[in-house]
């Protein structure tokens, strides 16, 4: 655990930080981090974590680092789908343009990514991932280690294979080290949590009782009858039990996440390492009774955590309310390890969010983008309807636009959980966004980063993997 955790406790940081929120530039130490860890979190919603106000003990560790280093609040992602999601974090662009739209689907060569960037810029650059088709979103690594077999590896594993190439290499040379952690994708009735954790989740349902059930109403729109329906589905265990078994999950990568930053605080640079912890995606867990992640861009889909820690008080612990976007990293990291990029150049969707680590506040940006993933025969098969699905998202309002079917807005400061349309109501956002969804859309599907000679495709050495993890029949 950080030194300032130990000394004062999460609950004092987090009196802390919040007392600088919103502040003005503050006194900084200049950055120049000299390594980056980036970590993705498979299948988490922000709101599963302490940090973003979930009642249960899932996250100790990653709420440590959200006390004492820059938490975003309002992340969103680019996709509701592992691909394309991670795909935008690598190359600051959004689906419609980068084109890996779903799972197995290679990025085409040529397209400039995190990993290549920091690799023509001298850093030793390496992926650690716990599934095989993210193979084809990773280029630019020149270490490239997933795993091997159907189905994927656990984060204990996956963090073996990270600390053993750390210690392997030369300790004066500089690195850029991506982590992916699956365990929290799954989460249904096969999922195998660890025990001990799986336990404690249990007996905090237990414990909790009917304030969990009002909290889950109330805080995640499920409603009454999806939970009384979960007890019947997990016969003999409570109608937590999917809660439980997902929370488990987080709490095991929470504690594979501590193990890993303290073996790479075990270098003597140490204190010049920035951590980003975040998710590809959110689940549905029963919102918009929904179970599962991919159909809807909804909050609970898209809306991410995002967490920049660095150990040697670069920055000053802050709370970011302002609306960022995934495909900002690219430009932050690398501003925050100064690697140059000519982000017009490369025509990045995102820009450096550094600025707002530092209490400057932004001028206004573009709206959020977001893309649903290509209804394929197995989804069609499961009810989802064969459609292009976009979302506009700005401060207050949210745009989702349907290409079959009703288009959908929402007044988020009014309606956070997304559940009264107001398309038809002659707001001025409705046709404001609609209109610079179709406008942005259209550029992007007219000006691709790269044409696919085969056409956007699966390729076939990640077919046997997606099948075994229940993406393919």
């Amino acid at each position: 655990m950080p030194a300032v955790t130990r000394a004062l406790g999460v609950s004092t940081l987090a009196l802390i930080v919040g007392s600088v929120a919103g502040c003005g530039p503050a006194r900084e130490r200049p950055i120049g981090f000299d390594n980056v860890v980036l970590v993705t979190i498979d299948t988490l919603r922000a709101d599963h974590l302490g940090a973003y106000g979930y009642p249960r003990p899932v996250s100790p560790f990653i709420d440590s680092l959200a006390a004492e280093g820059v938490r975003f609040d309002r992340t969103i992602a680019s996709s509701s789908h592992t691909a394309p999601s991670h795909t935008s974090i690598f190359t600051a662009q959004h689906p419609a343009r980068h084109g890996v739209l779903f799972n197995g689907v290679k990025l085409q060569p040529g397209i400039p990514t995190l990993a290549s960037t920091f690799r023509d810029a001298g850093f030793d650059t390496a992926a650690f991932a716990s599934v095989r088709f993210l193979r084809g979103s990773a280029r630019g690594f020149e270490t490239r280690n997933f795993h091997s077999r159907a189905g994927f590896r656990r984060a204990e594993r996956t963090v073996d294979r990270a600390l053993e190439w750390f210690e392997s290499r030369d300790g004066d040379s500089r690195f850029f080290l991506w982590v992916h952690f699956f365990d929290v994708h799954s989460s249904n009735e096969k999922a195998r949590p660890p025990a001990d954790l799986l336990e404690v989740m249990r007996q905090d349902s237990r414990q909790r009782g009917e304030d969990l059930r009002g909290f889950l109403i109330q805080r995640h729109g499920i409603s009454s009858a999806f939970l009384d329906g979960e007890k019947s589905r997990f016969s003999g265990m409570g109608s937590f039990e999917r809660f439980d078994r997902y929370d488990a999950q987080i709490a095991s990568v929470d504690r594979q996440l501590r193990r890993l930053f303290e073996g790479l605080q075990s270098s003597s640079q140490r204190s010049k390492t920035l951590f980003v912890v975040t998710a590809d995606h959110g689940e549905g867990l029963g919102s918009h009774q929904y179970i599962g992640h991919g159909k809807h861009l909804y909050g609970e889909q898209i809306w991410v955590p995002m967490i920049l820690y660095g150990g040697d008080g670069s920055f000053t612990p802050r709370i970011i309310e302002q609306r960022v976007r995934h495909v900002d990293l690219f430009p932050t990291i690398a501003e925050l390890a100064g690697v140059a990029v000519d982000a017009d150049a490369l025509e990045l969707e995102g820009r450096s969010l550094v600025p707002l680590m530092r209490g400057v506040k932004s001028e206004i940006v573009e709206p959020a983008f977001s893309q649903r993933r290509p209804a394929d025969m197995v989804r069609l098969r499961g009810g989802w309807p064969d459609e292009l699905v976009l979302v506009a998202q700005v401060d207050r309002f949210k745009y989702i636009l349907h290409s079959v079917g009703d288009d959908e807005l929402y007044d988020l400061a009014a309606d956070p959980l997304e559940l009264d349309n107001l398309i038809g109501t002659g707001l001025p956002e409705e046709d404001e966004l609609a209109g610079w969804l179709a406008r942005k859309y259209q550029w992007m599907v007219e000006h691709p980063l790269s044409e696919s000679p085969n056409g956007v495709q699966i390729e076939s050495e990640y077919v046997e993997e997606l099948k075994a993890l229940g993406y393919l029949n």
